[in-house]
Parts: C-alpha cells; sequence; structure tokens
C-alpha cells in the first residue's frame, strides 16, 4: 500500500484450473513492520474457503491498521503459493 490504511478484508483470487489448494493454511497479515512476519494475523484461508470458489475473502478477526499485507504460508508447508490477484477493503478501527 502506498499509505497507511486501516484494513477490515483481504480477497484473494486464487487458481482455478490447479493447485487450489496451496493456498490452504496461508496467514494474512496486516501491519507496519518490514519484516511482515512480525506483523499482526488478519486471518487464516481455510479449506472451506477454498472450497466455495475462486474469491477468498479474509475478514480481519478486528480490523488493522497497516502499510504492508503479507500472505504467507506456515513455515513447515514445501508448496508455493500462486495467487491471481490481491485486494484490500477498508475496515474501521478504534483510536
Amino acid at each position: 500500500m502506498n499509505q497507511t490504511e486501516c484494513v477490515g478484508n483481504v480477497v484473494i483470487y486464487n487458481r482455478v484450473d490447479c493447485c487450489k489448494y496451496r493456498l490452504e493454511g496461508a496467514i494474512v497479515r496486516v501491519g507496519f513492520d518490514c519484516d511482515k512476519a512480525n506483523n499482526p494475523i488478519c486471518g487464516h484461508v481455510t479449506r472451506h474457503m477454498i472450497d466455495q470458489n475462486q474469491r477468498v475473502d479474509v475478514l480481519c478477526n478486528q480490523a488493522l491498521m497497516g502499510k504492508y499485507i503479507s500472505i504467507r504460508l506456515p513455515v513447515d508447508v514445501i508448496e508455493s503459493m500462486i495467487l491471481c490477484e490481491v485486494e484490500w477493503y477498508t475496515g474501521t478501527c478504534e483510536g
């Protein structure tokens, strides 16, 4: 993102031709730290979310302020992700 924003949800457009389950378990984070692994967790991608369709909506447990959004698989997963598109939408942050 170009500036600090309050993020309420992140939408990931996943592959439909193959490998869609590689996204399962992905962790979405939003925050200010350049080392994105230190940023607060917005939410996780579950198998149920992937089963529904190409669009995966990750609603943040609570809206988060930040400048960076990251989507990463857990460290014990060897697979790689291929994302078609990522969108973010504003939320209402306290303070």
